[in-house]
């Protein structure tokens, strides 16, 4: 009887014979290859080592992207941007040159460095980073080459002893507060290749009393003259379409400010705190006058609003030196304050299409004597007309609704008034004395 396969399937005699594996060949081809290639490279690295050792402790910068070295007391670094300053060494120094091949000042390098004297910079160079020479106070000159086109935020901040600046002619960019609190720098021709100029970039430059603006700036910006007390005129060009706020606040010795092109906006506290300006042109084009534009202006006696100014922000002319005031009938809206604390005002003509005077309006001017309402306002607001000592007459037109409490609160002289029947005054309206006439 034949014996199956199955029946036979534990049997190990009956198994069949295994083959044994087959070798792979290609993996000692690799093998091969790589130790050949191992053994090359080792080889070309021996050789190299007597070339490469002296040529890194030489140009340490072209062998390791991102390595620090210091040289004659600055650190230096490199990397993908190229070569930069990272630091210095002895901040006490009173002279730096930055070698030749550095792109830019890092944010910072030399800042407190309270007796460096002189800097002088490397041709190829064009960036000053923020901060770069910040409160080196002694520092008075600085050798930039042509190639310097940015000078970044607050790089010169409170270098005090820099009298005159002598700017590449490829600059383009003056930062924010770049040249801020150089309380001695006298006069500065800024190229014509410069076309922004950042915020507060001359604040505070007391002996500042000479400065150009190039045709390629469209706007001066916000404290660019803050504090600059020997500005005595200045004539903003007609290429300047935008004055910021505080442009020239503050500026002690200002007398005359002149505005030419197209600008619409006087922004807020424009000439704030320039206790001499008396003279000031407000172009034709403006249609806003916005808050504290004039204040403490002790010097305007008068001003000229041109036709298409629609809105005067609070505290526009307040504390200012206005004898007389016309506004036209172009302004619709007429913040409160305008003219808090005006003591020499005596005449205001008001719009006819304003609809309110808004508190404190004419509070503490004192030699204002008569006041028109215009016939569409409806509310006087608090203390509109309080402290106006000499006031004697007032006329309430049949358009007010509402009279809000203090609204004429101390005003001494004013005997009678005659109201509407309709109108809701709210208590201590006028003074005591004052008779009131409802009709």
């Amino acid at each position: 009887m034949p014996i199956s396969p199955s029946s036979n399937s534990n049997n190990s005699g009956g198994s069949a014979p295994k083959h044994p594996p087959k070798r792979n060949h290609n993996n000692n081809i690799i093998i091969v290859l790589f130790l050949i290639a191992y053994c090359a490279a080792a080889l070309l690295a021996l050789l190299a080592i007597p070339i490469i050792i002296p040529l890194a402790i030489l140009y340490p910068y072209k062998f390791c992207p991102f390595i620090w070295y210091p040289e004659k007391g600055i650190i230096y670094t490199t990397g993908p941007w190229g070569r930069s300053t990272w630091g210095v060494t002895d901040r006490e120094m009173t002279y730096a040159q930055i070698r030749p091949g550095t792109t830019f000042v890092k944010q910072g390098t030399f800042a407190l460095c309270k007796n460096l004297e002189t800097v002088v910079l490397p041709e190829d160079m064009a960036t000053i980073n923020s901060y770069a020479f910040s409160e080196c106070w002694k520092l008075h000159t600085i050798m930039m080459p042509k190639s310097v086109t940015a000078i970044e935020r607050r790089a010169f901040y409170h270098c005090e002893s820099i009298e005159k600046l002598d700017l590449p002619p490829g600059l383009t960019d003056i930062g924010e507060g770049a040249f801020a609190h150089c309380k001695n720098l006298t006069t500065v021709k800024l190229p014509d290749s410069i076309t922004h100029i950042g915020a507060g970039a001359f604040e505070d430059c007391n002996r500042l009393g000479s400065i150009n603006i190039p045709p390629k700036v469209k706007a001066i910006p916000k404290s660019m003259f803050w504090c600059c007390n020997s500005l005595r005129s200045f004539v903003i060009p007609e290429h300047v379409t935008v004055v910021g706020p505080l442009a020239f606040a503050n500026c002690a010795n200002l007398e005359s400010l002149t505005l030419h092109g197209k600008i619409t906006v006087l922004p807020s506290s424009l000439v704030a705190g320039c206790p001499r300006l008396k003279s000031f042109t407000i172009p034709e084009t403006a249609t806003e006058i916005q808050n504290c534009v004039f204040q403490d202006c002790r010097g305007i006696q008068s001003i000229s609003i041109p036709p298409r100014v629609r809105k005067i922000g609070k505290y526009a002319f307040s504390r200012s030196g206005l004898i007389s005031a016309d506004i036209p009938d172009s302004v619709t809206e007429l913040g409160p304050a305008v003219f808090y604390y005006c003591p020499n005002l005596k005449r205001v003509r008001l719009p006819k299409d304003i609809r309110a005077i808004e508190e404190h309006l004419f509070s503490g001017c004192t030699n204002l004597r008569s006041i028109e309402i215009p016939n569409k306002v409806e509310r006087i607001g608090w203390k509109a007309f309080a402290d106006c000592k000499n006031l004697t007459a007032v006329i309430i037109p049949d358009s007010v609704t509402y009279i809000e409490r203090q609204a004429f609160m101390d005003c001494d002289k004013l005997k009678t008034v005659s109201v509407p029947q309709h109108t809701q005054l709210v208590d201590e309206v006028f003074p005591k004395h004052t008779k009131i006439i409802k009709r």
